[in-house]
């Protein structure tokens, strides 16, 4: 079957993970690249016919002419989140690392855009894969009925100084390292009634304090039934971990796992790296699947199930400022008609 002729937006952090996968998935065939910076995009060892640019639009706009099979997006929201509209707009599928959005209204407005224009729109969710026990049903009857939730993410990149920046605003520690957690909390119990948390900046002294400042963030939320579920992130830890517990009735189950240690040995870092970059290619393959299926309809979007996630960090934000517990669903607006 012929690849599907993909292009990336994205050269920094994850973008690297991306274009890895991209390379070594025979399901696509990369053929353009863009990132917001040039010497980015020099740096980086790219066969012949691949074309890049070093303005993300220009690459969605081009499709009007030079149309790909798939859009790969591995930027930050509040980059993206300019480009959706025209991506939509072109009829591109789009497969974007989340989070896409910092908002409830922004992710309602993807979720929207690609509804309205009938295109395909995938949110990767790479704790899916890192934690693939999350999803069995066996995990949650062997717990019986759940009472509580613990998720702990503890997360040594602070590369990008997004100090200071205005147009970053909108997230720290608790939107970007912890989305994962949240979302992993979000679809196993549902949309929480009440958030209550404290966000706390941890830098360095002597380091700017401007916009997206938390480093650390503490969250206890409150589900439905009456289940309890807490999330402590950390950004600039001295190790890696993404870890998620679920206490029930009947028992405790671990379906979180330790990652690397920052002073690791080799073997453990790669097996961390490769982990990431497993999780990161299934998500890719599946996409791949689905869009090469001529049975399946093409015109899909995974948009609104990270309305939740979102509404849940949101209410977190809210609380950490005022002191009280807030309720997500305050955030969600009702779709018009």
């Amino acid at each position: 079957m012929t690849p599907l002729r993909a292009a990336l937006l994205g050269l920094d952090g994850v973008g690297l993970v991306y274009l890895d996968a991209l390379r070594s998935c025979t399901l696509f065939d990369l053929v353009a690249i863009a990132d917001t910076s040039a010497e980015r995009i020099r740096k980086i060892e790219h066969p012949p016919g691949v074309t890049t640019f070093d303005d993300c639009r220009s690459l969605v706009a081009a499709q009007t002419r030079d149309p790909i099979d798939a859009l790969v997006v591995a930027l930050p929201p509040h980059q993206s989140i300019e480009l959706l509209p025209l991506a939509a707009e072109r009829g591109v599928p789009v497969f974007h690392h989340t989070p896409f959005a910092r908002t409830t209204a922004e992710c309602q407005m993807v979720a929207q855009l690609f509804s309205t224009a009938r295109g395909t729109f995938e949110a990767a969710r790479l704790w899916s894969a890192l934690l693939p026990d999350v999803t069995r049903p066996d995990v949650l009857r062997r717990a019986g009925r759940v009472v509580a939730a613990h998720a702990c993410v503890q997360h040594t990149q602070t590369v990008t100084n997004w100090r200071g920046d205005p147009q970053r605003a909108g997230g720290g520690a608790l939107l970007y390292a912890g989305y994962g957690a949240v979302d992993a909390l979000v679809a196993l119990l549902g949309l929480p009634e009440s958030v209550c948390a404290e966000c706390a900046w941890a830098a360095a002294p002597g380091a700017p304090r401007g916009y997206d400042t938390e480093d650390v963030a503490i969250v206890t939320l409150r589900f439905g039934h009456g289940e309890i579920g807490s999330l402590t992130v950390w950004r600039g830890a001295d190790t890696n971990q993404w870890a998620l517990t679920l206490i029930g009735t009947d028992a405790t189950v671990s379906v979180g796992r330790p990652s690397a240690r920052e002073d690791a040995g080799a073997d453990e870092l790669a097996a961390r790296e490769l982990e990431i970059a497993s999780s990161v290619q299934a998500g890719l393959e599946a996409m791949g699947r689905r869009l090469q299926d001529r049975t399946a309809t093409r015109s899909a979007s995974s948009a609104e199930a990270h309305v939740a996630t979102l509404a849940t960090i949101e209410a977190a934000y809210l609380s950490s400022k005022t002191g009280s517990a807030e309720v997500p669903a305050q955030f969600i607006q009702e779709p018009p008609g």
